[in-house]
């Protein structure tokens, strides 16, 4: 009888949390290692004196048959909740209505809830930066495949693992995997992404409650107090800064930034815009370039080695959770 299998997996975003529910439910051993305070990646919040703010992605949407069965799961646990709404768009002129009619979902009460959902209690090292992986081949003739050896940054060594699943932002990845073929994948494929959280001392006047910009700074804003289980006052308002504009701005200041945003909302509201308190994140590997190829996730059968992660299938929520799951599969399909 084969020994129950170890898979260490290194990112508690979307992609690691969903490779490491459906290895648990095929019976494998899962340990999860995370450099942040909590899991969430990309979709964590940031606690604030204002509540949680969802500073990384915004909503998500579901079309494949595997993530509409599972979002319905997570609605019955009152995990996630449809965001009713109507967006709008800026043209760099005026506001018109989205012809799209896509159902949103947002995590409650918070972005993070369904992948802490679905690690459970899952073994979860958080504030623990991984700087070093190495596969150790066995040298016991009766074993097929060796074992990974984990170092973090603070020295911590961490062994046993039998196959590795590293879920990290692209050029993450590339610092710890020396993989010919991960190496291969352009840097260009992750764009920056600044984000900022406005908290309004006199509430704008206005029922929209997200707008997809088309000209300008900015790509996306949202009326983040408006969200469900997110209702507060005062007024909060978030803005995401173009991919294009953010590489050029790596280091700008908060407070110029706060000027910049305040004015392209203004233009768009047609309000004044008084800010009482604001939150800033600057995120490096934010969104996908759809000038880049979807890479899809690399496998090493030699090594026992998957790289995944959102980038694998051209960003979003929904594909990072099926690029977890197509990365257990693979170990999955091995028993």
């Amino acid at each position: 009888m084969r020994k129950q299998r170890h898979i260490a997996i290194i990112g508690a975003g979307m992609t690691g949390a969903s490779a490491a529910a459906t290895l648990r439910q095929h019976g494998f051993m899962v340990t999860v290692f995370e450099k942040s305070r909590g899991a969430g990646g990309r979709m964590s919040s940031k606690r604030t004196d204002y509540g949680p703010l969802d500073l990384g992605a915004q909503y998500f949407t579901a079309r494949h048959t595997d993530f509409v069965a599972q979002v319905a799961l997570w609605q019955q646990a009152q995990q996630v909740a449809v965001w009713q709404f109507d967006p709008a768009v800026w043209d760099g002129q005026q506001l018109q209505p989205s012809p799209d009619q896509q159902l949103r979902y947002v995590g409650t009460p918070t972005m993070n809830e369904p992948v802490k959902a679905l690690l459970g209690d899952t073994p979860l090292h958080t504030q623990c930066r991984i700087a070093n992986c190495q596969y150790q081949q066995s040298n016991d003739s009766s074993m097929q495949q060796g074992q990974w050896q984990l170092t973090s940054d603070d020295g911590a060594i961490y062994l046993g693992f039998d196959g590795l699943l590293v879920t990290t932002p692209l050029p993450q990845a590339k610092n710890l995997i020396d993989v010919a073929a991960v190496h291969a994948i352009p840097d260009a494929l992750m764009q920056p992404c600044w984000a900022l959280q406005l908290v309004t001392s006199m509430p704008l006047v206005s029922d929209i409650q997200g707008i997809f910009v088309n000209q300008g700074l900015l790509r996306w804003v949202s009326c983040q107090s408006a969200k469900p289980a997110r209702q507060s006052q005062p007024q909060i308002w978030l803005l995401h800064f173009t991919a294009e504009f953010t590489q050029t701005h790596l280091d700008i200041d908060v407070q110029e930034l706060k000027a910049l945003g305040c004015l392209e909302l203004e233009r768009m509201l047609g309000q004044p815009v008084h800010v009482e308190a604001l939150v800033a994140q600057r995120w490096l590997y934010a969104n996908i370039n759809d000038a880049v190829a979807e890479p899809g996730i690399y496998t090493d059968l030699a090594q026992q080695l998957v790289v995944a992660g959102d980038w694998s299938f051209g960003g979003r929520v929904e594909n990072a959770y099926l690029a977890g799951r197509q990365a257990a599969q693979w170990w999955i399909r091995q028993e």
